[in-house]
């Protein structure tokens, strides 16, 4: 253990070599094959006194003791740098091995290093401009920050709810990252990136959190499901750039704090969020030597706002910047920055154009104005306005107008997508002017994918959008965007660079007043299948909203680009609102019209068929067959065996629930032993879900009416099993909700009832299927009436706002006796054989009405039109229960004699099913009255 201690190292070479690179310690440089590396300053320490020692373990303590000498610091930050120096040689990524953990004792240099003495060391290659920073998931290597990191962990720890706040460009999100990556090990459920710098409107805040945590935005409204997400989880929620929406940041933020007791929640302002239970840590300047000291070149380096400046200026290509008279100067350039680093950043990026002195007499003209924090400030912090500013004087004409245009984008691009901005001016070539703007270090370039993405840095985006304004070119810029969004959906492009902020974007200022409403619809339209696939069905209920309300101030909408519109605003209604609400309805109807002008075939089905689902929602039954047998006219001369097999499929759920069982049946035979379902070949999810899952959903609902309890339990449990199988969430919904929970309810097995509710409260409150989440809640309230307890259930967010449907409050009805609503008797009474549930209404009714005591005439009469009901109807199970309530009945007034003749002749009809429920009463009560004759 005596090599883990302390260790005096040999005296540094001129330079090390090992596999591809060459470590230069006088120059502070790394090189592979030639070329400079990026490394930060702790990183380079760190680097070298592992390259001394080649082949010794040193002790975590031992190194930290090299690196700071000077300072107490933890192990966290120790191994932040270490990470930063694997990731930079690749280590461990075929590259060969460099960097060892021996457990219990500390790290060691493993590869093989050549130390060069000065006359053996060849020069070191002139630095260039480095590459991009790493991605914003990444933490970065920070200069300087060891201590406010260190704070900032510290504080989460303790008070949970943490804004860091500072001035634009004091590295607020860089130093969050690195404390975020530093807590991970304390978080089991992960950290979670919400970037808001792109949204463009407050409302937009719970969409982006939830797509952060991978949550589908189904509803307008995602923040109760996110917060029922985040409640039982221990996780960091990091909400950066929050100063442009941050009303709506607070309040999200104030309620993940009080309903999520095990998430530390990080938020990034210029400003506090001025929310309960907030605590504020303010990020001031790097740390800067003091005024008029005459410092050696050593002590000019230990603050890290000249580190910094000497690091970047260094990577651009200046040389010469470690004598104690040129550090001065970099000193006073860092001073009059403000210690900012962003600021010190762009300062240094041009040191090799300008010199020291040159930047300094620049930094006197363009860097005087201070920030007093007032609100009536430019959206910039004054001195990093200046910064950028005097940044844009340097530029030639041509750079400042590509600046200008390409602040249009809200997040990564292309050199395809700043050519199609930039083609309105033929002079502006966009290669060259992208290459010298990454240079300058006014944009970012990414070269580790199969293109080269660019990202301006916020601050510079903001100020070079000011610019735009300003010269008057903001309309011209936006629409080309616009074209270009428009041109990239419409040619599939959907997995390119940022679609989505881009998208936004596009439609944000379409849809605005000095927009193109034209422009708005084809966006609107296009951007449907992308979001879908993105299940972000709230936010595009959103956006067609406002694209369908610019339709009547515009001369003439394109016909087909309106049907797309409204087709898709249905689309996304069927779980943002409901599938059969009154909106979906309007809009299915309108874009079912406009089909027919066009001769759309394929979209005049998919509106029947949503206008038919709604139909069969909202208990209009006869309207539903109505459009089932349109649906079966308009696909007759089909050879498609997925339009055969959908008009079979409605035909079986429209005959269901109109009371014709067999004939309902009979339709799902034919879906079952459709060659394509059969022998599996038919694999496509028409309209969602799988035709198998819901011919089997649907037979054993019939089956269970036709009398056959058993058969009935095997097809919804076949059902389920189906769904399980093949993965599809839908169908799990369908097949447990219209048909598994009720089967085993109607059958009596409240365990199996209890199991079958349990999976599908949890499936719809996992993906916020708020429809399903109530009908769980409605097969709850039959198990709780019946006397079973069942434990608490999760619920999708709003679940318990609102009302049972018709169709809800029907089969509720069936469930618990006397519990049939005024609605459902009202529509029993009014349409009698023609609804399903018609006779269990009615004797569910005057069950309720023999309790009263007070109206048996009018109960008796009840009881009659149930049973002539459920014979018209085939309905052998609706039989039995209205016979045993008449025996019932007739064992009061007439004797068992009487009572066994009502009952008895329905109970032989019956050929499975004893052990059910209905069947063991009707038995024990034939027998009891048995016994009495």
């Amino acid at each position: 253990m005596a090599d883990t201690l302390t260790v005096t190292p040999p005296p540094p070479a001129a330079a090390y070599c090992f596999g591809p690179f060459r470590l230069l310690p006088h120059q502070r440089l790394l090189e592979r094959d030639g070329a400079p590396l990026r490394v930060g300053a702790r990183a380079f320490d760190l680097l070298l006194a592992l390259v001394r020692q080649a082949g010794q373990v040193l002790s975590k303590e031992a190194l930290m003791a090299m690196v700071w000498p000077d300072s107490v610091v933890d192990e966290g930050n120790l191994r932040v740098h270490l990470v930063a120096l694997r990731k930079v040689l690749g280590d461990g990524k075929g590259q060969g091995r460099y960097i060892d953990h021996v457990p219990m004792r500390g790290y060691c240099f493993v590869a093989a290093v050549q130390a060069l003495q000065a006359a053996a060391a060849p020069a070191p290659a002139p630095a260039v401009a480095g590459g991009a920073p790493a991605d914003l998931p990444a933490a970065p290597v920070l200069i300087g920050r060891e201590a406010d990191i260190a704070a900032l962990q510290a504080r989460l720890r303790q008070q949970r709810f943490v804004s860091l706040v500072g001035p634009g460009g004091a590295g607020k999100t860089s130093l969050a990252r690195a404390a975020a990556q530093a807590l991970a090990a304390d978080c089991a459920d992960g950290v979670f990136f919400v970037d808001l710098a792109a949204l463009a409107h407050p409302a937009l805040v719970p969409a982006a959190t939830a797509a952060a945590l991978g949550l589908p935005a189904v509803q307008a409204d995602p923040l109760p499901s996110l917060l029922a997400w985040l409640h039982a989880r221990r996780a960091l929620l990091l909400l950066d750039n929050c100063e442009h929406v941050i009303d709506a940041a607070a309040a999200l933020a104030e309620q993940v704090a009080q309903g999520a007791p095990g998430v530390l929640l990080l938020a990034t302002s210029r400003e506090p969020l001025r929310a309960r239970g907030e605590a504020v840590q303010r990020l001031g300047p790097l740390p800067l030597p003091p005024p008029d000291a005459e410092l050696t070149a050593e002590q000019y380096l230990a603050h890290p706002a000249v580190q910094l400046f000497v690091e970047r200026a260094s990577a651009s290509g200046e040389t010469g910047l470690h004598t104690a008279e040129r550090l001065a100067t970099v000193a006073a350039l860092c001073r009059r920055m403000d210690g900012l680093p962003l600021a010190i950043e762009l300062a240094a990026s041009r040191a090799a154009t300008f010199g020291l002195t040159g930047l300094l007499g620049d930094l006197d003209r363009f860097l005087l104005l201070r920030s007093g924090g007032r609100r009536t400030a430019p959206p910039r912090h004054k001195t990093l306005h200046a910064a950028l500013e005097w940044s844009h004087q340097t530029l030639s004409a041509d750079e400042q107008q590509a600046l200008r245009a390409l602040s249009v984008f809200p997040s990564a691009f292309t050199l395809e997508d700043a050519s199609a901005v930039l083609r309105p001016w033929p002079r502006l070539r966009p290669l060259p002017l992208l290459s010298s703007l990454a240079l300058k270090s006014l944009l970012q370039a990414d070269v580790g994918g199969a293109h080269v993405v660019y990202r301006l840095l916020e601050t510079t985006r903001a100020y070079a959008r000011e610019q735009l304004l300003q010269a008057g070119e903001s309309a011209a810029v936006q629409r080309q965007h616009a074209l270009h969004m428009a041109a990239r959906l419409q040619a599939g492009a959907m997995d390119g660079p940022a679609l989505e902020p881009g998208v936004r974007a596009a439609l944000e200022w379409a849809l605005s007043a000095e927009g193109d409403a034209a422009l708005a619809l084809q966006l609107a339209a296009d951007a449907a299948g992308p979001w879908f696939q993105r299940s972000l069905l709230g936010e595009y209920r959103l956006i067609a909203e406002r694209a369908l309300a610019l339709l009547p101030g515009l001369p003439q909408a394109p016909p087909p680009l309106e049907m797309r519109l409204q087709a898709a605003y249905a689309q996304a209604l069927v779980h943002a609102a409901g599938p059969g609400s009154p909106l979906l309805v309007a809009a299915c109807r309108r874009a079912l019209a406009l089909a027919g002008q066009l001769g759309d075939a394929a979209c005049g089905r998919q509106m029947l068929f949503r206008l038919w689902n709604a139909s069969v929602v909202n208990g209009e039954y006869e309207t539903a067959l109505e459009w089932a047998l349109q649906f079966s006219s308009a696909t007759a001369a089909s050879d498609d065996p997925q339009d055969e097999l959908l008009r079979h499929r409605m035909m079986l759920l429209s005959l269901h629930t109109l009371g014709e069982h067999q004939r309902a049946h009979a339709h799902g035979q034919a879906i079952l032993q459709h060659p394509g379902v059969a022998g599996r070949s038919l694999q496509r999810r028409a309209f969602e879900v799988d035709h198998r899952v819901i011919a089997l959903a649907f037979n054993a609902r019939a089956l269970w009416m036709m009398g056959r309890p058993d058969a009935a339990w095997a097809a919804a449990r076949e059902s389920v099993e189906e769904s399980l199988s093949a993965g599809q969430l839908l169908g799990q919904m369908y097949a447990l909700g219209v048909s598994a929970c009720l089967v085993a309810l109607w059958n009596g097995d409240l365990p199996a009832a209890d199991d079958c509710v349990a999976m599908l409260a949890e499936r719809a409150a996992r993906q916020s299927l708020t429809i399903w989440s109530l009908w769980a809640r409605c097969f709850d309230a039959a198990l709780v009436l019946r006397g079973h307890s069942p434990a608490p259930r999760p619920a999708a967010p709003a679940a318990d706002a609102l009302p049972y449907n018709a169709m809800q409050q029907e089969v509720l009805a069936t469930l618990v006796e006397g519990m049939a609503s005024p609605q459902a008797v009202q529509r029993a009474l009014a349409e009698r054989h023609r609804v399903w549930c018609a006779p269990e209404v009615l004797r569910s009714q005057a069950v309720a009405l023999l309790g009263q005591a007070a109206q048996p005439a009018e109960a008796q009469a009840l009881l009659r039109q149930s049973a002539a009901i459920a014979k018209a109807q085939g309905a052998l199970a609706w039989q039995l229960r209205t016979a045993t309530t008449l025996a019932r009945q007739a064992a009061l007034h007439q004797g068992p004699g009487a009572a066994r003749a009502v009952l008895e002749p329905v109970v032989e009809r019956f050929a499975e099913g004893w052990a059910t429920h209905d069947l063991r009463t009707a038995t024990g009560l034939l027998s009891a009255w048995s016994s009495a004759a």
